[in-house]
C-alpha cells in the first residue's frame, strides 16, 4: 500500500500520469482498495465496470471480456466517476477489493445473494454476471468450476432482473 494522502480525489482522474503513480494503491481504511491504472482501452471506459489487464507491469488496463475471468482482471472502475467516462490514456482509479456497484449486463444470469460473479460480456464490455450461488447443489461439472476459478467477488445482494447494478464483495486475487 502506498503511503500518505492519495493523488487526486476519488471521482477525478488525469489525463496523462505523472512518473511513478501508476500502481500506486490506497487502503481507504473501510475494507476497499483503490489503484492507479491508465485506460489503454481504444475508447473511453464507464464506472462501474471492470477492466483487465493490458500491460500489467506497466498498470494498463483495458475493458474486460467472458475470456478474461479470473487472475487477468485487474478490478472495476470506481463507482464515483458518476456521469463521466475515463478517457484514452487518463490515470484514475480502480477498486481492487471491497463492496462496490457493478453493472450486470442484460444477458447475464441474475446473482443470488452470496453468488459468484464472473465477467460476461454478452450485453457489453466490462459487465457481469452471476452463476450458482455459494452452497447450491454443487457439481463437478466443468462450467461450474471453471466459474468459481473464473470469479471475482460474491454478490452481497439478490437480483431479480438485468440490467441493473450489483453490489458484490470484490476481492481481486493476485493482487
Amino acid at each position: 500500500m502506498s503511503e500518505g494522502a492519495m493523488p487526486f480525489n476519488r471521482g477525478e482522474y488525469w489525463a496523462t500520469a505523472p512518473a511513478g503513480i501508476l500502481g500506486s494503491e490506497f487502503d481507504l481504511g473501510n475494507g476497499t482498495t483503490l489503484m492507479v491504472v491508465k485506460n489503454t482501452d481504444a475508447a473511453a471506459l464507464s464506472p462501474k465496470r471492470v477492466v483487465k489487464w493490458e500491460d500489467q507491469s506497466a498498470f494498463e488496463v483495458d475493458y474486460a471480456t467472458a475470456a478474461s475471468n479470473g487472475p487477468m482482471v485487474a478490478g472495476v472502475v470506481d463507482e464515483l466517476y458518476t456521469g463521466q467516462t475515463i478517457p484514452v490514456n487518463a490515470a484514475f482509479y480502480i477498486v481492487r477489493r471491497g463492496n462496490i456497484n457493478i453493472t450486470m449486463g442484460t444477458a447475464a444470469t441474475d446473482p443470488a445473494a452470496g453468488g459468484l460473479v464472473v465477467v460476461d460480456d454478452a450485453a457489453a464490455k466490462g459487465c457481469i454476471g452471476g452463476i450458482e450461488a455459494i452452497g447450491a447443489t454443487m457439481n463437478a461439472s466443468t462450467a461450474y468450476v471453471q466459474g468459481i476459478l473464473q470469479s471475482i467477488g460474491v454478490a452481497q445482494a439478490a437480483v431479480a432482473t438485468g440490467p441493473a447494478d450489483v453490489e458484490v464483495m470484490l476481492d481481486i486475487r493476485g493482487a
